[in-house]
């Protein structure tokens, strides 16, 4: 079984020109995952019809991010932040829109891949969303 490299795509097409060629030499070694920030990032990729039709035959599956997922809690964290300092409430909070569980359970359900092992989760330099922050620990 081959692992799992995830790729959490921030701005959409800008970001694979150069990361596409890489995970085409990766694709024989790992199974590959793309989690998309939005639609708009992911329509990116889509307009580009060169880009997309590789990154079709790269990737096994992806999952674009919805505003509304997990409302209450965003909405939550955000008051928290505005009166409070409070990081132990907020991390909490954030670990259960992201976390490791959840991951499997996302690509599990969008793709074919059962028990993987995610073994990478690459992302743009400088960007940190909540996978980012909580995977890397």
């Amino acid at each position: 079984m081959k692992k799992l490299l995830v790729v959490y795509n921030f701005k959409g097409q800008s970001e694979f020109e150069w990361l596409l060629p890489i995970l085409d030499q990766l694709k024989k070694k790992y199974s590959i995952f793309t989690i998309f920030r939005n639609k708009t990032a992911f329509n990116s990729v889509k307009n580009n019809k060169k880009m997309f039709s590789l990154w079709k035959k790269i990737n096994k599956g992806k999952y674009i991010e919805k505003k509304r997922e997990f409302f209450f809690i965003k909405l939550l964290i955000l008051i928290i932040k505005k009166f409070s300092t409070d990081n132990l409430l907020i991390n909490y909070l954030r670990k259960k829109i992201y976390n490791a569980q959840r991951l499997k359970k996302i690509i599990e359900g969008e793709t074919s891949i059962k028990n993987q092992q995610i073994c990478f989760f690459f992302f743009e330099f400088g960007f940190s969303s909540g996978w980012v922050d909580f995977l890397k620990k």
